[in-house]
C-alpha cells in the first residue's frame, strides 16, 4: 500500500445533525477537520467538544484577520480574538484549527484590497500563527 488516508475535511457540518459526525468521525479512524463558516468560536468548540469533529476550519481567526488586514480595524481586534481563542479552547485544541486566507468559500485576498502589504500580512498570519 503506497497510499494512504490520514485525514478528512468536512463540509457544510452544521447542517447535519452532529450524531451523525461523531459516528462518521470515530467509523474513519482519521483525523476529522469541519467547515463551520461562523465567527463564533462557542458553536466550533461544541463540534469539537461533543466529539463530532477533531478540530473546524478557524473561521473566528479568519473574520478577525480580515477586519485588521482588509477593513483597517485596530491591531487589538486581533489580539482579542487570540486571547478569546485562548481561553476559550482546552489545551491543545486551539493548535489543531485549520487556519487560512483564502478558500472556495470566501472572497479572494486581491477583491478584498488592492494593497499587496495587507494582502502578505493576512497570510503572513495565518501561517506564523
Amino acid at each position: 500500500e503506497v497510499y494512504g488516508v490520514d485525514a478528512i475535511r468536512i463540509d457544510t457540518v452544521p447542517y447535519v445533525k452532529g450524531e451523525f459526525w461523531e459516528e462518521l468521525t470515530t467509523a474513519s479512524g482519521v483525523f476529522a477537520i469541519g467547515e463551520v463558516s461562523t465567527s463564533n468560536d462557542t458553536k466550533c468548540l461544541e463540534y469539537i467538544s461533543s466529539g463530532a469533529m477533531d478540530a473546524t476550519i478557524n473561521y473566528p481567526l479568519y473574520y478577525a484577520l480580515s477586519d485588521v488586514f482588509v477593513s483597517k480595524y485596530a491591531m487589538g481586534r486581533l489580539a482579542g480574538q487570540v486571547a478569546a481563542q485562548r481561553a476559550a479552547y482546552p489545551s491543545g485544541a486551539l493548535g489543531l484549527l485549520g487556519n487560512f486566507a483564502e478558500n472556495h468559500d470566501v472572497s479572494r485576498l486581491p477583491y478584498m484590497t488592492q494593497d499587496p502589504q495587507l494582502r502578505r500580512s493576512f497570510v503572513t498570519y495565518t501561517l506564523t500563527a
